[in-house]
Formats: C-alpha cells, structure tokens, sequence
C-alpha cells in the first residue's frame, strides 16, 4: 500500500506505508525516489511537451496543522472559453480536530467563507476532471499562525465583499487579498486566474509572492517581480513574461515554457 504526500514544492511523494518510529517517537518513511538523471531527464521531456505543472494536492497522513492553498481550471459547463478560466480556493487542517475546512467565493451568491469539507474533499486530484495545482502549503507553527489570520480576516471581508464576476471583484481577487495581508501567504496565482489583480481604484503595493510590486486601476495594471516576472493586466486578463523560470503567459491558453 502506498501514501501520497505533498512535497514544499507542491510536488509528490509515493511513501511506502511500511514505517518505524524514530528515537525521538517521530515516524518515519521509505520514501520511494528514482535516479536524479530519469528525474531530470523527465522534466525536460515534459517541458518540451508543452511546459511543466505543479501536481495535484494529496492527504498528507500526519495530524499537524495544514494549509494549501491551490487552483483548478473551471468545469466544461462554463463553456469553451471561461472553461480555461481558474478558481482559486485555500484549504486548512487545524492539528487539534483533524477537520478540513475551506475558503473560498464559490459564486455570487456564496459570499467569502470558511466551511467545512470531508478529507476525500481535500485530499482530491481533481475536481470534475479539472486536475488541482498546489501554489503553497504550509505546515506546523506556520499553518497555525495563517489559520488563525484567516479566521480573522475571512468574516472581515465578507462583511464588506461584492462579488464582481468581470472585472471583479470574484474569487481569485478575494484568495489575492487574503495573499497580501496575511504574512505566511506567498504564492503566485496562475496568469488564468482571471481578475485577481482587481483594483476598485488604484493600488499600490507588494505582490503575492513577497518578491515584487505591483501597480493597478481599474482598467490596467503592471507588475515586475523576481518570481513574478513582467506582468501585464488588461481588463482583468494577465500578458506576462518571465525568465526565471522561462515562460510566456497568455489569456486563455497554458502558459509556454516551464511552470
């Protein structure tokens, strides 16, 4: 039998479900790997197939605190174009009641909430055939201190939350918030996560991923990072190069090169 576990880098791992506890009762794992050459030669086939993607988010078998938060390309009922579209959602596991919970706009009418979810919910690959990608997850003192920002900071911005499907404000607007004013968060949302850079008026400020500022109104937008690259924002679609790692960002369409 086998366990997959997330990796940082939203990776994951096949944990053979043979283990031993450790001198200092921690447990530990044979965790299957292959040779760094067939891993590295395997990347590099993929990219020339059309550009590398994050894994999807798995259930990691420990009791300790979590948060993942990730994105997932809307479902075929809303057509061909919107279809490409992403939604952005952050799920969190507190150690002490092993309960999933979710925040997410799930609609115009959902407001920004924080509810409850089954661990198949959480642990799930995809969501009607939409793969999941993980932007970031948190583990430990780290999770606790972002669980209870977001218990906080989710209510606060309900009370005051219009949903806006174009420009915005939407979903991803609302996870790029939370992004920005809570200190563990720092992840980089997919160039499809369309208006999730939305500015009612203008904004002025550090990026989602810590590593860049960031200029936007209403119509426009600009951001240059070290993570983020160049990016620019016209009527909530994103146009973005960069080079480390090498892609090119279009709407509509998977980004070109690494991911």
């Amino acid at each position: 039998m086998s366990v997959m576990r997330v990796r940082r880098d939203g990776g994951f791992e096949d944990v053979r479900a043979r283990s031993s506890f450790m001198s200092d009762g921690g447990l530990r794992s044979d965790v299957r790997s292959c040779p760094l050459w067939a891993s590295f030669a395997s990347v590099i086939a993929l990219c020339l197939l059309g550009g590398c993607t994050s894994t999807s988010p798995a259930l990691i078998d420990q009791g300790q605190a979590l948060v993942v938060v990730k994105t997932r390309r809307l479902t075929e009922r809303f057509g061909a174009f919107l279809g490409r579209a992403h939604h952005a959602s952050i799920d969190f596991r507190e150690d002490e009641t092993r309960q999933w919970y979710r925040v997410a706009v799930d609609g115009p009418d959902s407001g920004a909430r924080v509810y409850a979810i089954t661990d198949q919910e959480a642990a799930a690959r995809d969501y009607e055939g939409r793969p999941y990608r993980v932007l970031q997850m948190l583990e430990g003192d780290r999770a606790i201190a972002a669980i209870r920002r977001l218990r906080v900071e989710v209510p606060a911005v309900n009370r005051t939350y219009a949903y806006g499907p174009w420009p915005g404000p939407n979903s991803n607007t609302f996870i790029d918030d939370l992004g920005r004013s809570i200190p563990e968060l720092r992840f980089e949302q997919h160039h499809n996560a369309f208006c999730k850079d939305y500015a009612p008026t203008v904004l002025v400020g550090s990026t989602t991923t810590g590593t860049g500022v960031e200029l936007e109104t209403p119509v426009l937008g600009v951001q240059v990072g070290i993570l983020d690259g160049l990016e620019l924002h016209v009527l909530a679609l994103s146009f973005g190069v960069n080079l480390w790692p090498p892609r090119l960002e279009l709407p509509f369409v998977e980004r070109v090169g690494f991911d």
